[in-house]
């Protein structure tokens, strides 16, 4: 049976709304990613490292703390309490580097791309240092791979080199509150410069993300 006119409008009428919805939507997620990143770019260029919140499903919001290395780095690191089910797989052995702390190794899934410099990393001081949070990611990766932000005029190549660091943690803190991550992170951050000096590029694919490596 033939629609009457009426219908026939509702539904254009339904059709003409959602389209205007989604381009504001669109628009409006554009506009946001874009502010993100200026204000991204500014804490960069004042302080040298970024405070930010992002929300990860199934996981609510998330703040993360990061920077930038003075170059790419060949190491991948990712050191984490943050997901119950790796660290539980992680006890039994699966997928994860052990360092020999049966405390630290209960509590922490560690995956690297070179384990013996993850394990050198990992000196007792900053053991017990990771320790003291409940809820903390260390990783290293690249733009492409931590999403960090789309930076101006930054090739899909240059996007996916590891030359930045960061830390992850529940909930959306402020500065102030950030600060201990922030501080922890930095502290790691000069460990793995220091360790990629005494171990360096051996193969220039170790510059390189994948994807979803830091993720």
């Amino acid at each position: 049976m033939p629609e009457s006119g009426g219908e026939a409008w509702f539904d254009l009428i339904f059709v003409a709304i959602t389209i205007v919805l989604a381009t504001v939507g669109g628009v409006y997620a554009y506009v946001s990613f874009g502010r993100r990143n200026v204000r991204n770019l500014k804490s960069l260029q004042e302080k040298g490292y970024v405070v930010q919140h992002a929300y990860q499903k199934d996981r609510g919001y998330v703040t993360r703390v990061w920077a930038p290395f003075k170059e790419p780095k060949p190491l991948y690191v990712n050191i984490s309490n943050r997901d119950p089910v790796e660290v539980m797989a992680g006890r039994m052995g699966i997928k994860d580097i052990k360092i020999g702390c049966v405390d630290f190794d209960r509590s922490f899934v560690i995956r690297s791309n070179r384990p013996a410099q993850a394990k050198a990393l990992l000196v007792p001081e900053l053991q017990k240092r990771f320790m003291a949070f409940d809820d903390i990611a260390f990783v290293t990766g690249s733009n492409e791979s931590l999403g960090c932000a789309e930076f101006p005029d930054e090739s899909t190549d240059v996007a996916r080199l590891r030359k930045y660091w960061m830390v992850v943690t529940k909930g959306e803190l402020n500065e102030e509150a950030a600060r201990p991550y922030l501080v922890l992170g930095q502290e790691v951050a000069r460990q793995v410069e220091l360790l990629c000096i005494q171990q360096p590029l051996t193969n220039m694919d170790e510059l390189f993300t994948a994807t979803f490596e830091g993720r």
